[in-house]
């Protein structure tokens, strides 16, 4: 239920950022496949493995056959992460962009998102590119506000300093 909660959770903010102009000269329905599928798509792909991904597409082809949208570009995203990567001296990459935007959408979706990789495989430089970038978003007033441009504040954890209900919480079933 989790992830059909995702899809619908990012379907309805997608809805709501289309322009009442877009939408009055669009049919009403075909407007609702593409922010489902897109919903569909952007909440799902992040968590696939590469060689799930084809039969995810294939079953999105069945379900909207001939529909393409196109993803989500989050063009000022991008640009403020290659400013943070010129300076950390890193280079760009498509897979390290790719992967950055699949967090980012995942977080959209999510209130907590757990990053698993191997040693080196770049989950601590993606989290911190990332965070860098939606401050330095923030901060910049010639960008149009948005609710997923605020201040990040990561604190790194050992999760096996503490026990599993101090890092995901738990319910006391004397307070509720």
């Amino acid at each position: 239920m989790r992830a059909v909660k995702s899809v619908l959770v990012m379907a309805g903010t997608l809805r709501r950022k289309v322009p009442a102009e877009v939408e009055a000269a669009t049919d009403s329905v075909e407007l609702e496949g593409d922010v489902l599928l897109k919903a569909m798509r952007d909440s799902n792909k992040p968590k696939f493995l590469t060689q799930d991904l084809g039969l995810f597409d294939g079953i999105i082809g069945d379900l909207f056959p001939g529909k393409i949208v196109p993803p989500d570009e989050h063009a000022e995203v991008k640009k403020a992460s290659r400013e943070v990567m010129k300076e950390l001296k890193l280079r760009e990459t498509e897979g390290f962009m790719l992967k950055m935007i699949q967090l980012l959408e995942t977080m959209i979706v999510r209130h907590g998102v757990m990053t698993v990789g191997e040693t080196g495989s770049g989950k601590s430089t993606i989290t911190n590119v990332l965070s860098r970038a939606l401050t330095m978003l923030n901060k910049d007033e010639t960008v149009a506000k948005d609710e997923m441009f605020k201040e990040v504040k990561c604190y790194i954890l050992n999760p096996k300093a503490i026990t599993q209900d101090e890092l995901f919480g738990w319910m006391d079933l004397f307070t509720n």
